[in-house]
């Protein structure tokens, strides 16, 4: 019998008994070492099946299982959550501005533009020490306009892009919150618009003569005429 042969039935069964295979044990040390290996490991094998098998260990793999899934899951859904979070909040807010029909082009735009600065929406909760009352008189004096008289309590004013042009944002303390006044100073509605969607509300606002368009926003339930009335008494707005 030739090597590869006695190995093939070696690994076939390491208790064979024929005569010519343990002839060649007999005369080759090489194989009578592999034939004990195996039958050592063999003899192994056959303890560990015969060792009984506890009634509850399938439960026990297919918990360990579920366990191990679930841990995976946690790992990868937090930030698919937070992803798909984000996407519906961005769904909810496009929904809010894009299907009222009483807001429209101009108007719209000024809608978004307030959701798009968020961190104005809570001024009301630390307001400034002092009103920047000068900042105010100096931002209108560039659009050619100037504040003659109180017009409420001035929680943050600023330049910024409105509409693809410089103008300014201007947030004032409410009843119900923060109210936001915008100005674009080029762009010019036809008429007045009314501002709303499910949580704010407000009007955009042309201001004659053809100095551009206000809009003033507030949260749902804030009476917004005394501020427009204010704004539209104490800004000169053609100096």
């Amino acid at each position: 019998m030739d090597d590869l042969e006695f190995r093939r039935r070696c690994y076939s069964n390491p208790q064979d008994s024929k005569p010519d295979f343990l002839e060649k044990m007999a005369e080759d040390e090489n194989a009578r070492f592999f034939a004990h290996e195996l039958r050592i490991f063999d003899s192994q094998l056959a303890q560990a099946l015969a060792t009984p098998v506890p009634e509850d260990l399938a439960d026990k793999i297919l918990l360990q299982q579920s366990l191990h899934q679930h841990q995976r899951f946690r790992s990868v859904s937090k930030p698919m959550l937070a992803m798909a979070a984000a996407l519906v909040l961005g769904i909810a807010i496009s929904a809010q501005l894009w299907f009222f029909n009483d807001t429209n082009g101009l108007a719209k735009e000024m809608l978004a533009h307030v959701y798009n600065e968020p961190q104005f929406l809570q001024v009301a909760h630390n307001p400034p020490a002092e009103t920047p009352q000068d900042k105010l008189n100096s931002i209108l004096a560039s659009f050619g306009a100037q504040c003659k008289g109180e017009i409420g309590t001035i929680l943050h004013v600023s330049y910024c892009d409105i509409v693809g042009e410089r103008g300014m944002h201007l947030v004032l303390q409410g009843s119900k919150g923060v109210v936001t006044v915008l100005y674009a100073p080029t762009s010019i509605a036809e008429k007045p618009q009314r501002i709303a969607d499910q949580r704010l509300h407000g009007e955009l606002i042309p201001v004659q003569p053809q100095q551009g368009n206000l809009a003033i926003i507030g949260e749902q339930g804030e009476a917004l005429e005394p501020f427009k009335q204010r704004l539209m008494q104490q800004v000169q707005w053609q100096i």
